[in-house]
């Protein structure tokens, strides 16, 4: 059913990768996390992020993402309303007292899901994440490979 060549599978995780390690609003948002609070809020941002990329391959595949790339409105919307999340995100982090030192430990941490919901709506409200997968995604797709119906 999925008859890919080891090459093209290859060259999609290297490209993959490659275009993950770039930085951008996500891996500030991901650093920023685990500085603030530890490997565990890293990761948590990190599982937010993920989902929030999960569900723009769902928006490519349903055609949603087209939609966004041809109406200069909806793109707007979406472009103003992620500006002014990480606005709110910045001033919520310059306005926080932080958590209280003890024995050079962090007393007071997010919550792990409050940060994971943080990452999904970080990478959700990021038009340019939409137009990399609109652009990146379909060129590994292979016409007569695997289901149709996806």
């Amino acid at each position: 059913m999925f008859d890919y060549s080891i090459l093209h599978w290859t060259t999609f995780v290297t490209a993959a990768i490659l275009l993950n390690l770039s930085p951008g609003p996500d891996i500030a948002f991901i650093l920023g996390q685990t500085v603030r609070g530890g490997r565990r809020a890293g990761f948590a941002a990190m599982a937010g992020i993920w989902t929030g990329a999960l569900v723009h391959v769902g928006f490519v595949a349903a055609g949603l993402t087209a939609i966004l790339a041809s109406s200069a409105v909806a793109f707007s919307i979406v472009k103003w309303v992620g500006t002014a999340y990480l606005i709110y995100l910045g001033l919520s982090a310059l306005g926080s007292k932080g958590g209280k030192f003890i024995n050079d430990k962090v007393e007071i941490s997010p919550s792990g899901l409050k940060v994971m919901r943080q990452g999904v709506l970080v990478s959700l409200l990021n038009p340019k994440v939409a137009f990399f997968f609109l652009a990146f995604l379909p060129q590994f797709v292979v016409p007569g490979m695997g289901p149709t119906w996806l």
